[in-house]
């Protein structure tokens, strides 16, 4: 199995918990047709939205009493059987994995205003079956009487959601599965300031650095809430230009004309949702926050995958303020696993995209880390063909395009 994971500097811990979880476990499915299946754990429909010439489910799948999780699945555009099944998960925490969706990697994307979809030809479904889910409860669609506060809770819950959508679809049980996570966590850095703010946030930083220690060393929720409130307010003097924090290139916020496609009660319906659209939930936000949960790092999970020879996948937008590409550098240099000196001895290369320069990359046996050109946060959103490009080089275990390759063939490189 492939595991994708995005972050920068520290890593959602539903994604590590399940992986251990499925490494140490085994699902036993006995084969049915789903069809046939009647159960309230399930409320699942089959649209022709976004894609009509898919295979598609989407609906609610009840983990226990107090969770509905919503999910969109979509069956790859080509030859499906054969394709891996990609978990798609957004950050927040508490934001809907429909942006996801609708906005960088789905088969459709919203036209202008919102109004209605377009198709959307550099999808990640041209190569592989996909699966969105917005979790934790409140976000998105889903929706349930507990809010849980911490990434624990809510990579239980989701792990209890693929259980029971294996239990229900065990055709996709036996693809190979890669998981994929974007944000949720990344750490701040300083780029697009003058001298003076920059020389106050780094005077700022070793205040903000020994709270983090505090944090760690206590565990206390008390002690990770003041690290949080503390470090989080160094990156108020980039806030405080104007400038956003997903593209450091521009004023502008990112688009939310989806939100208006997903208000529409016919799209609602079709799609079997049951609550209005949340686009990011604050009250999950605030529950991580004040459990202290989004200053915790997951750094020795990462390397716990490493160390047992599972696959890991870091990228950033060389845009991206919030989750930047400098730390993302920092964090998989940090990393020990069995080959930390090789891979922090190996180059970094120029990765190629056609003819044009898609942004660098180094890489040794299981870890691949890409600083994507010309990309804010939702890098697909910004390079649709190149984020193409390095998720189905990736799926099928091959690796970027370099310079030194591209040089053998004789390509002609432009940066994009």
């Amino acid at each position: 199995m492939g595991f994708i994971i995005k972050s920068s500097g520290k890593f959602s811990y539903q994604f590590i918990i399940f992986v251990i979880l499925i490494v140490c476990c085994f699902l036993t499915i006995e084969i049915i047709d789903a069809a046939a299946i009647k159960d309230p754990t399930y409320n699942i429909v089959s649209s022709k939205l976004c894609d009509p010439n898919v295979k598609q489910y989407s609906g609610y799948i009840k983990i226990n009493q107090f969770t509905n999780i919503f999910f969109w699945f979509f069956e790859s555009r080509k030859n499906p059987k054969d394709s891996p099944l990609t978990l798609w998960l957004n950050g927040g925490p508490g934001c809907s994995s429909m942006v996801g969706l609708i906005q960088e990697v789905g088969p459709c994307r919203t036209i202008a205003g919102g109004t209605d979809v377009e198709n959307h030809p550099e999808s990640w479904i041209e190569v592989s079956n996909m699966l969105f889910i917005d979790q934790p409860v409140d976000a998105g669609f889903s929706f349930g009487d507990r809010i849980v506060s911490t990434t624990e809770q809510s990579s239980l819950n989701l792990y209890d959601f693929l259980q029971k959508f294996f239990e229900k679809f065990p055709e996709y049980s036996k693809m190979k599965f890669h998981i994929f996570g974007e944000s949720f966590g990344g750490h701040y850095n300083g780029p697009a300031l003058n001298s003076s703010e920059i020389a106050v946030m780094r005077s700022e930083l070793p205040g903000c650095e020994q709270l983090i220690d505090n944090c760690y060393a206590t565990g206390e929720a008390l002690d990770c809430i003041a690290a949080e409130g503390t470090c989080m307010n160094i990156s108020s003097h980039y806030i405080d230009s104007g400038l956003s924090v997903y593209d450091v290139r521009t004023t502008a916020d990112l688009p939310l004309d989806y939100q208006v496609y997903f208000a529409k009660p016919e799209v609602m319906s079709a799609i079997g949702a049951q609550k209005s659209f949340t686009n990011c939930s604050l009250n999950v936000y605030a529950g991580f926050y004040l459990q202290g949960d989004m200053i915790q790092s997951h750094k020795t999970d990462v390397e716990y995958l490493l160390n047992r020879g599972f696959p890991v996948l870091i990228y950033n937008g060389d845009a991206d303020f919030i989750c930047n590409w400098f730390s993302g550098m920092t964090f998989v240099k940090s990393l020990i696993w069995t080959y930390q000196s090789e891979f922090n001895n190996s180059s970094m290369k120029k990765w190629i995209v056609g003819n044009n320069f898609g942004g660098e990359t180094m890489s040794y046996d299981k870890l691949t880390f890409v600083r994507v050109y010309e990309a804010g946060h939702e890098v697909p959103l910004y390079q649709p063909t190149n984020s193409l490009d390095m998720f189905t080089k990736w799926i099928n275990n091959e690796a970027l395009t370099t310079e030194s390759e591209s040089k053998k063939r004789g390509i002609n490189k432009r940066k994009i």
